[in-house]
């Protein structure tokens, strides 16, 4: 089954091939926590959307040098915003809470963030970009 993971909501069907997929992967790599990025920006891009993130790993250094890594179209300047999601399959909703990058192993950020219809840390990602890096930005042409 091929999963569209841009999109933001997902079928009992998708969850349910997610969850067993995840717990394959647990099985095989139990000292790893399965981690989904989900992109909320026109402008960012990620090959990759699926990572296998070693437990002893702290938070801020996945975001720091994983995360920020990878994603093509993020500005020196820009601050990402990291929603945790929860799906709901039957309604066709996501629940979503903002979490602060800290200094936490992911293994503790998967046991209070994960999905339980999927088994799955999933994040979803969105740019700031601060107005003053904006405006020091642009170039005004003059004389048309």
């Amino acid at each position: 089954m091929k999963i569209d993971f841009t999109k933001f909501n997902f079928s009992r069907e998708e969850c349910e091939h997610m969850n067993r997929e995840t717990q394959l992967l647990q099985e095989k790599n139990s000292n790893h926590v399965p981690v989904l990025i989900m992109i909320k920006s026109s402008v960012l891009k990620m090959e990759k959307q699926k990572f296998l993130v070693s437990n002893d790993i702290i938070f801020s250094d996945f975001v720091t040098n994983t995360l920020k890594k990878k994603l093509i179209g993020l500005n020196q300047n820009d601050t990402l915003t990291l929603c945790t999601v929860k799906l709901d399959p039957e309604g066709q909703k996501s629940e979503s809470k903002e979490i602060t990058v800290n200094s936490s192993l992911i293994k503790d950020i998967y046991e209070e963030y994960k999905d339980t219809n999927t088994n799955l840390l999933i994040f979803k990602v969105s740019r700031n970009t601060s107005y003053k890096y904006l405006k020091s930005s642009v170039k005004y042409w003059a004389g048309y």
